[in-house]
């Protein structure tokens, strides 16, 4: 009797334990629904990931909550885009570095950094950028990252894309852009953003500040390689030109813009023109 007392009792004990840990691993994921709170800035349908990770990722301290939900911040001001360059990517890593701190509980300090032309730009701000894509792959397929709840597998990911300025430049000279997996439409792929070949590229999106990442100082190269630890971060859109230069892109009118989804690499060649 005591015997059978005794087995019975090492199993409660041992399902206990093993539903407790199965409680943890599963907070340890985050979870949760995903609610931008507002309209989202391009046309998509919620995916299977949004059911699965809410705006404030698997952190739990106060800065990293509050990481995830700038990195997941949709409802940025698309009616007032300011247009960026490479260089202003330096002025807001300049800026950041006088803070003094690379964690923030409270990103405010991190708005409105600097001024570019007669706008107050900093984290937050809605920005266009143009470049030419280096490289665009899926990022953290394998273990996930805290943003996305360290869920694996592409569909749960970013998509991390490296810009230049100029197709033989140093990847320590590039910005980052990263498309998010949250209501990521079917057409946005690591694929379709590499198709843009020689053909420059519009991304627009929020500037957000990274503080996982350093930027290349000198000699250090940074892995992954960048110029600045500010990125377009979550990319709102993303268009293709059929002009194959940065300057004939930047007077482009609206015509010589094809969204990424809709972009045919071979028509594209054909009708190049700089």
């Amino acid at each position: 009797m005591r015997l059978s007392i005794s087995i019975m009792l090492a199993f409660v004990l041992v399902c206990s334990g093993f539903a407790q840990s199965k409680k943890s691993s599963k907070s340890s994921k985050g979870g949760g629904t995903f609610r931008p709170g507002c309209k989202m800035p391009f046309d998509s349908k919620k995916t299977a990931f949004d059911g699965k990770c809410s705006i404030k990722g698997a952190g739990t301290a106060a800065d990293k909550v509050a990481e995830s939900k700038a990195k997941n911040n949709f409802c940025g001001d698309t009616d007032s885009v300011i247009r960026v360059s490479s260089d202003d990517f330096l002025t807001l890593q300049k800026a950041s570095d006088d803070l003094g701190t690379r964690k923030f509980d409270d990103r405010a300090p991190l708005h409105n950094l600097v001024t570019i032309g007669s706008d107050k730009v900093g984290e937050g701000t809605v920005v266009e950028y143009i470049a030419f894509v280096d490289d665009a792959h899926y990022s953290n397929v394998s273990k996930g990252e805290t943003v996305n709840c360290k869920i694996s597998g592409k569909p749960n990911n970013d998509i991390h894309i490296v810009l230049l300025q100029a197709p033989d430049d140093d990847p320590c000279t590039s910005v980052t852009a990263e498309i998010s997996p949250h209501y990521r439409p079917g057409g946005w792929t690591d694929a379709a953003v590499n198709s843009a070949g020689k053909h420059p590229i519009r991304v627009r999106g929020q500037l957000f500040f990274d503080s996982s990442h350093t930027p290349c100082r000198g000699s250090k190269r940074a892995s992954p390689a960048r110029q600045s630890v500010w990125e377009i971060h979550p990319v709102y859109s993303f268009d293709v030109c059929k002009k194959t230069t940065i300057e004939g892109c930047k007077n482009a009118s609206e015509d010589d813009w094809v969204p990424v989804d809709q972009w045919n690499s071979s028509e594209g060649e054909e009708e190049g023109r700089s």
